[in-house]
């Protein structure tokens, strides 16, 4: 019960934190699509720093602090920026390199560009003085942007696992590039890992709108209630069986599975919701298209459901 308080109490200082430190100028001018993007800002920001952050804290033994808070709440804020300018305004990786670097001359970005370096500034300083930063928020930008090949119904399951691994393994390590200048292999690949899990399970949680956008996931591709519930129990198997191997202390490997099996249980509630929905047997192969639930990912739903 105390890692699952210490997360909704991390969640709510999250919110607060990123009210005081993020402010849009009301004099800018937004787009209908840009407003849309902006609304998602909170969300992603909540999810993605508060949870992760207390994930990679609690795998080397320290404290959530502030200031370190504070980091993952620009970058989490500016996550879903960055998803929209590849998915919606189809920027080029090279053309954010040279902005966050300031190498660029930023008088002629659109608004969400300009709100993007609005968040990152803080971070900016983190290119020169982190070289694992700088390796990792490059790699995220290819990452997304190769992503967009997933709009091609024509990719195989192998492309499609290759640009969904690498979109959130690179995620993760970025984040964890926020906390240390460098890893070693076995913690690289165990936070890679988890990045490759969640984003598998966040395009679950997604099936539906991928599916009327075209985007083509591996949920999508298998199809199969059973075979997601298989699939995604053992990309969970292999991340926990990576963290057990980083060279890290015992307890703190134990007390993140732990947290991460929070995240688990939400995922499987949901596939199971989806195996009763569609009714599916063993035997059954694949249907087009399943049927998905409604699941809202609030906070307050989430405590309920991990609570049971």
């Amino acid at each position: 019960m105390s890692i699952l308080y210490n997360i909704a109490r991390s969640l709510h200082t999250q919110k607060k934190v990123y009210q005081e430190i993020v402010t849009i100028n009301p004099e800018t001018t937004f787009k209908s699509n840009e407003i849309l993007l902006l609304k998602r800002i909170p969300t992603y920001a909540v999810h993605v720093a508060g949870y992760f952050g207390e994930v990679l804290c609690t795998l080397y033994g320290i404290k959530f602090e502030r200031e370190l808070r504070n980091r993952f709440v620009l970058l989490g804020a500016c996550t879903p920026l960055i998803d929209g300018l590849f998915d919606d305004l189809n920027c080029d990786p090279n053309h954010l390199k040279a902005l966050i670097r300031q190498s660029e001359n930023n008088s002629s970005v659109n608004s969400i560009e300009a709100v993007f370096l609005q968040l990152s500034a803080p971070l900016i300083p983190f290119i020169e003085a982190n070289s694992f930063f700088a390796i990792m928020i490059d790699r995220m930008f290819e990452a997304q942007k190769m992503s967009l090949e997933q709009k091609n119904k024509g990719l195989s399951e192998e492309k499609i696992t290759h640009l969904t691994y690498e979109k959130g393994g690179a995620g993760a390590l970025l984040f964890l590039s926020l906390m240390v200048s460098e890893a070693d292999e076995e913690l690289r690949d165990a936070i890679f890992k988890i990045g490759a899990w969640v984003q598998v399970c966040d395009d679950v949680f997604d099936i539906e709108r991928d599916r009327k956008e075209g985007i083509m996931t591996l949920p999508i591709i298998w199809n199969n209630p059973l075979l997601i519930k298989k699939n995604v129990k053992h990309l969970q198997e292999e991340a926990f069986k990576a963290v057990m191997s980083a060279n890290l202390d015992l307890l703190n490997k134990i007390k993140t599975i732990r947290l991460l099996s929070l995240y688990d249980k939400i995922i499987q509630i949901f596939i199971n919701k989806l195996i009763q929905i569609n009714k599916f047997s063993a035997k059954d192969n694949f249907i087009s298209p399943i049927e998905v639930p409604d699941f809202s990912m609030n906070i307050k739903v989430i405590l309920r459901l991990i609570l049971g």
